[in-house]
């Protein structure tokens, strides 16, 4: 089991484990640069435990459903195996990697700006474990996936209902909920057929084949199939499009303050074009980055319909946000629309020009595509370009 883990492990991290070490000295260099400037944040431990569970299920999900992933794994059934073997050693690949470089971020920013218990500390790493566990019996076990969805949903009632029954215990209660749910999915886990993950990759490769096989070979087409063949991008941009109809109404304690909410208003546009897994296309696909530029005219063809895509796609979240800002301050006007399809025009052009210039090179897993921090950039710029448009340009 051990040289199985270490040939998971080893794509994932290096052959001598180098990008986990990177990984943990910038955790590190976090926490303490955060910790040393005294800034404090109250955050209720329930918060803390939410973040754990949803935020390392949702990593988890995109490292196994990652191309590349499946491929190892895909190599490796060629070989004699033990199934309960290799199906622990793959997903305690995954999970680990999942931990120590992506949720350990949130641990650090959540731990540096405030100071909690021992027992708040540990229930978050059973939570994190917990749902490394969870989702890979949800990825391997389709018939029984809204059972799991609802036992989730469960557990996230509990984290919200019990915070103040059970005030003084709250940590070890949760402790006991998390621990009770993971070594029940470990136990699903043992019983799972390894060759679920070879399955899924041959009908990943199926959908590919279909999504590149269209007779007219049009870019729309691509694109559009593309998406159904990958639901988690749709998913991202739904969820992009929750975050522009919440953002106005979270704003309502300091509604009376004019410049406060126009200030928002205008950082909104910023944050709701964050949808990362549309702008990188290119990154994720490195046969159609080669093909892109070796073909006369490729560049052309292609990313004139792909900024178009990205166009629509910032509209539409923008438009979101601005039925629900009027429906929330009525202040919506002809100007502020223009302004808006101007970012929309800015974000979409900045995306296929990082794709084009600086795509992302060197990845393993498409989860670090998703969490790289050119991923940042032009959030940030249309954030700042969006708050000097607001200030002087009335």
């Amino acid at each position: 089991m051990k040289m199985l883990f270490n040939a998971f492990a080893k794509k994932l991290f290096g052959t001598k484990y180098e990008r986990l070490f990177k990984n943990l000295f910038i955790i590190v260099i976090l926490y303490m640069g955060i910790s040393s400037a005294n800034y404090k944040v109250p955050v209720a431990p329930f918060i803390v435990y939410l973040f754990s569970a949803v935020f390392t299920a949702g990593i988890m999900m995109s490292a196994l459903n990652s191309k590349d992933a499946v491929e190892q794994f895909k190599n490796m059934v060629m070989m004699p195996f033990s199934n309960k073997e290799l199906v622990i050693s793959y997903v305690s690949a995954l999970g680990i990697y999942t931990l120590l470089t992506k949720t350990s971020m949130v641990w650090a920013l959540l731990f540096s700006v405030n100071k909690f218990e021992i027992p708040v500390i540990i229930c978050a790493l059973i939570a994190g474990i917990c749902s490394v566990l969870m989702s890979a019996v949800f990825f391997m076990n389709k018939k029984i996936r809204i059972v799991i969805l609802i036992w989730a949903g469960l557990i996230i009632a509990s984290i919200f209902g019990l915070r103040e029954m059970f005030s003084d215990k709250n940590a070890f209660v949760m402790m006991a909920i998390f621990m009770v749910s993971g070594v029940i999915a470990f136990l699903i886990l043992l019983n799972s057929d390894g060759y679920t993950f070879y399955d899924i990759g041959i009908e990943k490769d199926n959908v590919k084949g279909v999504t590149r096989s269209h007779k007219h070979n049009l870019v729309w087409s691509y694109l559009f199939r593309y998406l159904m063949s990958h639901k988690n991008y749709l998913v991202n941009t739904l969820m992009m499009c929750g975050v522009a109809v919440i953002i106005p109404f979270g704003v309502t304690s300091m509604a009376q303050n004019a410049d406060f909410v126009k200030m928002i208003m205008y950082m909104g546009f910023g944050i709701v074009a964050l949808n990362t897994p549309l702008c990188i296309l290119i990154s994720c696909d490195p046969d159609l980055d080669r093909g892109i530029r070796c073909l006369p005219g490729g560049a052309k063809s292609f990313f004139i319909p792909y900024g178009l895509f990205l166009f629509m796609s910032v509209c539409l979240t923008y438009t979101i946000y601005l039925i629900s800002w009027q429906i929330k301050f009525g202040t919506v006007d002809a100007s502020l629309i223009i302004k808006a399809v101007l970012l929309a025009a800015i974000s979409a052009s900045l995306s296929i020009a990082m794709e084009f210039f600086f795509p992302i090179k060197n990845w393993k897993i498409e989860s670090d595509l998703w969490h790289h921090p050119r991923k940042y950039v032009v959030p940030a710029i249309v954030l700042l370009l969006a708050c000097v448009i607001g200030t002087f340009i009335k």
